[in-house]
């Protein structure tokens, strides 16, 4: 897979705001040239070797899905690494930026996700 990676970070003093870098990492993505993008929290390493970061062709794939992330088990978890072409992120119009400290973003992401099938 050829693949660049971005990393946004959030220099100012105000809570974290998720919705916000990860909508500017995929601008920024996009003008790169890149024609999907995988949403990835920095706090999840990629250390199995058997992780899929391919094409999406089949809709939003959630790599981090809920039975393998440590803090985070209820069925609608789409946090941690999610991969999604750019045309299906576009769909939803991105995460909200309503959403400051950690919570709350990936579960309106899920919804709108739901609701764009």
């Amino acid at each position: 897979i050829n693949f660049e990676i971005f990393v946004i970070d959030q220099f100012d003093t105000y809570r974290f705001n998720r919705g916000s870098l990860i909508d500017v990492g995929f601008v920024e993505a996009r003008k790169a040239g890149c024609d999907y993008m995988a949403m990835h929290d920095v706090d999840l390493l990629p250390l199995n070797l058997q992780l899929d970061y391919s094409f999406p062709a089949d809709g939003p794939f959630h790599v981090a899905a809920p039975h393998l992330h440590p803090k985070y088990h209820y069925k609608t978890f789409i946090g941690g690494i999610v991969i999604m072409t750019n045309a299906q992120f576009e769909k939803v119009n991105g995460l909200s930026t309503r959403y400051w400290g950690w919570g709350r973003e990936d579960d309106e992401f899920y919804r709108r996700l739901t609701d764009a099938k």
